[in-house]
């Protein structure tokens, strides 16, 4: 079999590759850092996966990006170099909130700029302060729930497919083979971490895999026909913990193994939700 002709395939781009590129990367990762720095370092290899199915898709971004989509490569980039820098420094907490409000408030202004009329009350204007919000949980919960590096990566797995699930409704194809991409990096992170959590979810995860999410999304919202409206339903995604905890598991290594499992379940729920709701806006209204 032509191994070019396998890496050509759409099926592959968006899913064996940046699962198995991300896999890999993390676990390189981890041993060269070795144990403890490492086990914190490994995130990064969620945002080589992506960028790894980004080149495979796309190919190499113009140095001068022009679109919403180049510009998505070297924000993922830019995301997982800051994350990857603050996981190496002694930061303080101060610093990292300071970069949590910055950098997706930064990026999303550079994403949807053509779009934005100053001091105007706008429909687009509009769903710009909605994604800040947006995005502004989805990073602050990400790195909230760092310390528990498996759960943080299932709701980002999750929230990626519910994106996918959304742009193919609407038609944005391109986009959801991206965030597929991104959700198969996701799940390389995740087969390290299950069934019993080795490496954190960290800054590099936060800001190179959280924060290609949170693009992805701006994308979608300014440069589709899809039914954004929809991406609002998947913050919930972000909160399912606090339900999965209140579930009965045992303990010991059992509770350890099917708590992600439990919580993929409750994205799930919330995914499909999303995903209705989008069929509903383009079906039920003859879009």
């Amino acid at each position: 079999m032509d191994l070019q002709l396998v890496l050509a395939d759409p099926m592959v781009q968006s899913s064996a590759l940046p699962l198995a590129v991300a896999f890999v990367a993390c676990g390189l990762i981890r041993l060269i850092g070795g144990p403890g720095r490492g086990d914190v370092l490994a995130g990064i290899g969620i945002a080589i996966g992506f960028l790894a199915a980004y080149v495979s898709i796309i190919g190499w971004p113009p140095l001068v990006p022009r679109s919403s989509g180049q510009k998505l490569f070297f924000l993922t980039a830019a995301g997982a170099v800051v994350g990857f820098t603050l996981d190496l420094s002694l930061y303080r907490r101060g610093t990292l909130w300071a970069v949590l409000m910055l950098f997706p408030a930064a990026g999303i202004a550079w994403l949807a700029w053509p779009r934005l009329q100053a001091f105007a009350v706008t429909p687009e204007n509009i769903r710009l302060a909605v994604l800040l919000v947006g995005g502004w949980l989805t990073l602050h919960r990400l790195d909230r729930l760092g310390p528990a590096g498996t759960d943080p990566a299932v709701m980002l797995l999750f929230a990626a497919l519910g994106v996918g699930g959304v742009a193919i409704i609407g038609s944005s194809a391109s986009i959801a083979q991206m965030a597929f991409a991104l959700a198969a990096a996701a799940g390389g992170f995740v087969l390290w971490n299950w069934p019993w959590q080795r490496y954190l979810f960290s800054g590099a995860a936060v800001f190179g895999g959280g924060g290609a999410l949170v693009f992805l999304a701006t994308q979608m919202t300014f440069f589709t026909g899809a039914p954004v409206e929809a991406l609002a339903l998947l913050l919930p995604v972000f909160f399912a913990d606090a339900i999965a905890a209140r579930v009965p598991k045992g303990s010991g290594l059992w509770a350890e193994a099917v708590g992600p499992v439990i919580l993929g379940v409750l994205c799930m729920v919330v995914v499909a939700a999303a995903v209705g709701l989008a069929y509903f806006q383009v079906n039920g209204t003859g879009v």
